[in-house]
């Protein structure tokens, strides 16, 4: 998608002239991007020539070799993390080079594969001392064609919620967690994602002082505010409105890069608040994101999402 978009937004800038804003054009053509015509010029798809001149044009007096090597580490620094740089191009100008094309095309790939893997009983099975329940969706498809559904939680994990509430009399937990595939099963059971966070989180919320629910709440086809719904299920219903009750979603990322990460969705609100149905959302709720082993380590992460705990509690 990426490629396709790239190469078809330059050709049809090609094809019937288009132009970016005049001020931005005139930049370009400074840097020795474009051509008045709106041809190459010669440092188009030469990130580090250009970088030369930007650096230049705000007094730069350094031999071009010193900025041209600052130039290729900074893009050595980025691609590390894992985000592609083009360099040159493809046989017409406006294709990106065969090693980008290639790349994004495989990462497209991968995307899709999964974007529709199912969270199966098998990987369930992994996750220690949990229940499982669906959202909405009848399935997958319904899941990514419906995003709705993946929000609503349907009348079995409602019931079995208010078991799990009940079960817990007087001693409702300050924290309760909530697994959920999301859009990228494969980011939470991908080796060394989700289970050493799940251990490190509970190790430091512990260590916090966190009354926390030994219960892994699962939910197939769930979205993020299949959470929120299941906050006000499980923390909505106690004699003391005041009382802090905190949420931990964490949920498969968007698919689409390499590290197939996951994110967790913090939110901490009274009781009361809880008891609001429909009311708890985005706007209260804060994330940790692009968790994975080739990105936000887990156990980092972890300590993160207990200090964003602590601040919102307090």
């Amino acid at each position: 998608y990426l490629t396709t978009s790239f190469s078809d937004h330059l050709r049809i800038r090609h094809k019937f002239g288009y132009k970016v804003d005049d001020k931005m054009w005139s930049f370009f053509n400074s840097l020795g991007v474009v051509l008045e015509d709106g041809k190459p010029a010669r440092h188009f798809g030469d990130p580090v020539g250009v970088y030369v001149q930007y650096k230049r044009a705000k007094g730069d007096e350094r031999p071009e070799e010193q900025i041209r090597e600052e130039g290729n580490e900074a893009i050595a620094r980025v691609r590390k993390r894992g985000v592609p740089i083009a360099v040159g191009t493809g046989e017409e100008y406006w294709m990106p080079p065969v090693e980008l094309d290639q790349e994004i095309r495989r990462l497209y790939a991968d995307a899709k594969y999964c974007l529709w893997q199912e969270l199966d009983d098998a990987l369930v099975l992994t996750i220690p001392n949990h229940v499982l329940f669906k959202t909405e969706s009848d399935d997958r498809i319904d899941y990514v064609y419906h995003p709705n559904s993946g929000e609503r939680l349907s009348t079995a994990a409602v019931d079995g919620l208010r078991k799990l509430r009940n079960s817990w009399g007087d001693s409702i937990p300050e924290v309760q967690l909530v697994i959920s595939d999301g859009l990228n099963v494969r980011s939470l059971f991908d080796q060394g994602h989700l289970m050493p966070f799940l251990q490190a989180l509970r190790q430091r919320l512990d260590q916090g002082g966190f009354r926390s629910g030994e219960t892994n709440i699962v939910f197939r086809n769930g979205r993020v505010r299949a959470g929120y719904r299941t906050g006000e299920l499980l923390f909505g219903n106690t004699n003391n409105g005041s009382s802090k009750h905190i949420l931990i979603h964490i949920i498969g990322e968007r698919p689409g890069s390499e590290h197939r990460n996951f994110s967790a969705y913090i939110t901490c609100a009274t009781a009361s608040q809880w008891a609001k149905t429909g009311t708890i959302d985005h706007d209260i709720t804060r994330v940790v994101s692009g968790i994975s082993d080739t990105a936000f380590a887990p156990s980092l992460a972890a300590e993160e999402v207990v200090q964003l705990c602590n601040r919102l509690k307090s």
